[in-house]
């Protein structure tokens, strides 16, 4: 779950692609893949069950993603 706090991203999600900005919530599928890109930047508080893991689509490698808490 994203709640952004800043700025806006596009998530493509599922072959769609959603503007999300301040204020916005979105609840992603787990498994999905889904790709953000933002050119001005955003803050967001994101929410999912540990261990949360992160896929980098053009390497295939996953991650733990650097913003984890």
């Amino acid at each position: 779950m994203w709640t952004f706090l800043t700025g806006s991203a596009v998530v493509e999600l599922a072959g769609e692609e959603l503007l999300l900005g301040t204020g916005d919530t979105l609840v992603l599928p787990a498994g999905a893949p889904r790709r953000l890109r933002s050119d001005e930047g955003f803050t967001a508080v994101v929410a999912s069950p540990a261990p949360s893991m992160a896929h980098n689509l053009d390497t295939g490698d996953r991650v733990a993603p650097p913003w984890t808490v």
